[in-house]
């Protein structure tokens, strides 16, 4: 131990912080967590109580970490060398209910870590990865989640949960192997506002799945490449705007929910989907607009739906099977390879899709 020029006490590890014989009120400055200069560098000060950050001192009286508003998963003994569990480390830095920084390092987290109203995660480049079937991050309300990358070690979990949470945000994020990336939701007769901007979702079950109640979420610039099924809406009020769903098993899929699925997909790359680029199977929908989208390859199929319009765009389809489809229409629409409609082996079905202003349609 020794005392800088203001007189401030200095250690370089946790373990030294320890064995001190320190006073009430002493404020220690700690060069690192494990060892000095570890990225770890914060300041503690000593106090009779544990303000849930503390650290307990041989003497018994308790190191408390000093924030201004930030605080770092390193300065509560997170590793983040890809083989060490982090997770008590997090949920310490999490309780402090402060924006909260990661290093650029590879974090593993085995448990549910839970954000609190208004709390910010500050990626920087950082990833979590897991080998466990869990929800990684739950929001609550007003949460922001940037710069940071989730890996499962399989197709299992969800990456993070806003099922009931309000005006969260996140951006540049990247999800890989989770049998969910993101998971929305919420209760009938509330409103979430989630905003999420340039997500990366590769090699989940589901990219993103907007259950029971989208409202108002937003996706903007987001990528969702090589899932089962990119996008998956049965909760209504869900907006695409501005993205690529290119390389999956199936695009986009609307189903039925406990709410109708209406909402809106923008100005959208819908390309090399092998199965369905989108299919429509069953939803309650009021009403949902795909335009201004490019789609390559890939069939739509629309079941038992209403209200489905396609506007302003290029597609270029084998097949558009239809089966009891009714008030659907495809407007203003460039086709090629002059798709063909198709009513598939069904008894007793009806459609009435409409092809207004359309080229290339046979």
């Amino acid at each position: 131990m020794k005392r800088d020029d203001k007189m401030q006490l200095e250690v370089n590890t946790v373990v030294e912080l320890k064995k001190l014989n320190l006073s009430k009120g002493d404020i220690v400055k700690v060069l690192g967590y494990y060892s000095n200069y570890d990225g770890a560098e914060h300041k503690r000060i000593i106090s009779d109580t544990d303000n849930g950050s503390g650290i307990k001192l041989d003497n018994g009286l308790y190191g408390n970490i000093i924030c201004d508003g930030e605080v770092k998963v390193s300065w509560f003994g997170a590793k983040g060398d890809g083989v060490t569990d982090d997770t008590e480390a997090f949920k310490r830095a999490f309780n402090t209910k402060v924006t909260v920084n990661l290093l650029r390092k590879n974090y593993i987290i085995n448990s549910t870590l839970f954000l609190n109203k208004y709390q910010v995660l500050k990626g920087n480049g950082a990833v979590i990865s897991t080998n466990s079937d869990v929800v990684i991050i739950k929001c609550s309300d007003n949460n922001i989640i940037e710069n940071l990358f989730f890996e499962n070690s399989q197709v299992q979990g969800t990456a993070i949960d806003f099922t009931n949470g309000f005006n969260n945000m996140i951006n540049n994020v990247q999800i890989k192997n989770y049998k969910k990336g993101l998971l929305f939701g919420c209760s009938v007769g509330n409103h979430s506002g989630n905003q999420i901007t340039n997500l990366f979702a590769n090699k989940c079950e589901v990219g993103i799945y907007v259950d029971v109640r989208g409202e108002f979420s937003t996706f903007t610039n987001c990528t969702l490449s090589e899932n089962q099924i990119a996008l998956k809406i049965i909760g209504g009020n869900t907006h695409f705007v501005g993205g690529n769903i290119c390389n999956n098993e199936i695009g986009v899929e609307i189903g039925k929910g406990e709410n109708d699925a209406h909402g809106l997909i923008a100005a959208t790359s819908i390309k090399h989907n092998t199965k369905y680029a989108i299919v429509v199977d069953s939803p309650n929908v009021g009403e949902f607009l795909l335009e201004g989208i490019s789609l390559y390859y890939g069939d739509i199929y629309l079941k038992d739906c209403k209200g489905i319009y396609f506007s302003n765009s290029t597609i270029d389809t084998a097949n558009v099977f239809e089966e009891n489809a009714t008030e659907c229409k495809f407007k203003d629409i460039n086709f090629f390879n002059k798709p063909i409609k198709n009513i598939p082996n069904y008894n007793n079905s009806f459609s009435s899709v409409l092809y207004e202003n359309v080229r290339g349609k046979e």
